[in-house]
């Protein structure tokens, strides 16, 4: 699957679930816990992309496109400048839109 295709469904993902700040995840009650455990419900855009991809080599890949439109790494943006969740999920898709274009473009 493409870079593009990992953004749009880390985007899905998470605009369907609880969003969060401070740790990759949180339980119900608001407690950090892995992004891959079944209790996780609350997710900051790392954590999503973990709870989707469950492959580093496409984290990275995912991270890599974000944080060159953030210029910062992607979990300090969202704990630090993202202020809630549209933001952040519209930031995902800006990243996917723009590496679907640098492929088509011929610029991967």
């Amino acid at each position: 699957m493409s870079v593009s295709a990992d953004l749009d469904r880390v985007a899905d993902f998470l605009d369907q679930h609880d969003w969060c700040q401070g740790s990759s995840a949180q339980d119900a009650y608001g407690q950090p816990i892995d992004a891959l455990d079944e209790a996780a419900c609350r997710f900051c855009s790392y954590g999503a992309m973990w709870a989707v991809l469950r492959d580093a080599k496409a984290v990275d890949a995912c991270l890599a496109a974000c944080e060159i439109l953030v210029d910062v790494p992607t979990a300090f943006w969202n704990d630090h400048v993202c202020r809630d969740k549209a933001e952040a999920v519209a930031m995902l898709r800006k990243a996917a839109l723009r590496k679907a274009a640098q492929t088509a473009l011929g610029q991967i």
